[in-house]
């Protein structure tokens, strides 16, 4: 053989190598090379377990009781749960915030016994990742097919 044919055959093996590396990383969960570009977000991308997702109720560092609406890599987007404790006879008091509110069964969070939970579905915010402290419930599928309706998350 001629020279030639021996650096065509070493060109095979190394890309046979690096096409080796890539696929290789990429089947086990941890790429090789990581692409390198924008913020532009992953979809797909599983998220930790052990964090909120869609549809839970959790405590933030505030501490401020929320309902998460959608979970994404930097954050979770939420409206916020009141727990208001049932209006004496006589008693009145004027909304705590303005906007569209819808009560929550009873039970769906558990750690406000003989509370009225609802929710304030006026506005919706992001809440960072590491902001979120314990689960406190989930609500039901009746009620998480009208709160997606009502914050516009559909």
């Amino acid at each position: 053989m001629e020279t030639w044919w021996w650096l065509a055959l070493g060109a095979v093996v190394v890309l046979s190598l690096v096409a080796a590396l890539v696929d290789g990383g990429a089947r086990t969960g941890r790429p090789f090379f990581r692409p390198r570009g924008g913020g532009s977000r992953r979809t797909g991308v599983p998220l930790p377990d052990r964090g909120p997702r869609a549809g839970e109720i959790w405590w933030t560092r505030e501490p401020l009781l929320v309902l998460v609406l959608a979970v994404r890599i930097d954050g979770a987007r939420v409206v916020r749960v009141s727990a208001e404790r049932p209006y004496g006879e006589g008693e009145s008091r004027t909304p705590e915030t303005p906007g569209a509110t819808l009560a929550l069964p009873p039970g769906t969070v558990p750690d406000a016994p003989g509370r009225v939970t609802a929710l304030r579905t006026g506005d919706a915010w992001e809440v960072p990742l590491r902001d979120f402290r314990r689960r406190a419930g989930e609500v039901d599928r009746e009620t998480w097919a009208q709160v997606r309706h009502l914050c516009g998350e559909e």
